[in-house]
């Protein structure tokens, strides 16, 4: 009852790499333009802002990205509807690497490890 938990006061800092924010607006695009659906394009993009949010939580909580296995297991993957978002966990730094459609193939998630 005397104890006291440790909290954590570090916390996690969530970028996109340049890839993912390119992914992000050629999926909102698309879903706008071609599928002419410019209100599921708002809807999309918010589910995936929120989602990419969530990751400074407990990026450890999500599945590790079977393309890409490490010892430390340092790359991540939490899946939206049809999409996967590809993170790195570097510290406190996680970087969002790409958001990458379940149909498109795996050598396209292998080639997101050389994103910096």
């Amino acid at each position: 009852m005397g104890g006291k938990e440790k909290e954590n006061t570090e916390s996690y800092q969530v970028r996109l790499s340049l890839k993912a924010t390119k992914d992000f607006n050629d999926i909102t695009s698309y879903i706008s333009v071609i599928n002419h659906q410019p209100l599921n394009s708002v809807r999309v993009a918010d589910q995936l802002v929120k989602r990419i949010n969530t990751l400074a939580d407990n990026p450890f909580a999500f599945k590790e990205c079977a393309e890409l296995k490490t010892k430390s297991g340092r790359y991540r993957i939490a899946v939206l509807k049809s999409w996967q978002i590809i993170f790195r966990i570097k510290k406190f730094d996680i970087t969002v690497l790409g958001i990458l459609h379940v149909s498109q193939h795996p050598s396209i998630i292998r080639s997101l490890r050389k994103i910096k």
